[in-house]
């Protein structure tokens, strides 16, 4: 046998250090890893990582809660086969998996989500990318549930039809102006009245030629008024001049109303000039 050297106890020594720091590194991982994936579970945010090939390689205890499905039910499998994507989703997936392998964004997209039991649900999905010694690995998708309020949009987009259809037919004026004075709607109506076909017509005249001169005065001064945030009483009257000259006296109504989901202003028109002349003819 041998005798060691000096040399030889001290690069055993120095060499055992070296064990033990990498097994207490490897500890501190391992440790981290696992504080890292209980805070995941324990925070309420759905989170879905899938590597590059779309497989699901992690879900997170609230993506069980709000899926139905457990995590030995998902992870290991395609989320482009498990049929809990729609179609939709699916597409804008594959599409900014593509975009960020190409060095493109990864934009927030909407789509639809099949829970265990069936049901479909809407989701709001946002994605970063999971990078491995600097080069992309997967995706963190983490998710969260907009189905009320894509009912609620639902809702206000068939109440806006529904209003819509009842300005469509309603015998007053109706037209429907942004802030700055934009015309956003005119029903048929309002056409008459004035005795133009579209609003494009309509339109297309100067305001300033649309009014009496008195009128024109008073409708600038409503204008500057509401730009200073003054008060302008929402009902009036204004005199017009129809594209073949007539000039009609109208009662107007303004107040603001949902379009196009912003709030916008209706104006109602009521041509009362025959009551005028009836009431001038009585007091004469």
């Amino acid at each position: 046998m041998e005798a060691k050297t000096k040399e030889q106890p001290i690069a055993e020594i120095e060499l055992l250090r070296e064990e033990v720091a990498e097994l207490e590194q490897r500890k501190i991982e391992r440790r981290r890893a696992v504080e890292l994936q209980t805070s995941l579970d324990d925070i309420l945010i759905v989170i879905c990582n899938v590597d590059i090939k779309g497989n699901i390689t992690y879900v997170n205890k609230r993506f069980e809660e709000w899926s139905g499905y457990s995590r030995e039910e998902v992870v290991g499998k395609s989320a482009f086969k498990l049929g809990m994507f729609s179609d939709q989703i699916l597409k804008l997936l594959e599409e900014r998996r593509k975009a960020r392998l190409k060095g493109g964004p990864f934009r927030q997209l909407e789509g639809q989500f099949r829970c265990k039991d069936g049901k479909w649900i809407w989701v709001e999905i946002e994605g970063r990318v999971i990078k491995k010694w600097g080069l992309p690995v997967g995706f963190q998708l983490t998710s969260r549930d907009i189905t009320e309020r894509k009912r609620a949009e639902e809702g206000l987009r068939a109440s806006e039809q529904n209003f819509r259809s009842s300005l469509d037919n309603s015998p007053l004026g109706v037209r429907i102006v942004s802030a700055e004075g934009e015309a956003l709607y005119v029903n048929q109506a309002t056409l008459d009245i004035y005795g133009y076909s579209s609003l494009e017509e309509l339109e297309a005249v100067p305001r300033s030629t649309r009014y009496t001169l008195e009128s024109y005065a008073a409708h600038q001064e409503r204008k500057e008024k509401r730009k200073l945030g003054k008060f302008v009483p929402p009902h009036y009257e204004i005199s017009i001049v129809r594209k073949d000259g007539e000039v009609r006296q109208l009662e107007v109504f303004r107040r603001e109303v949902m379009w196009g989901g912003k709030t916008q202003f209706q104006v109602i028109y009521h041509d009362i000039t025959e009551k005028k002349e009836a009431m001038c003819w009585l007091t004469t």
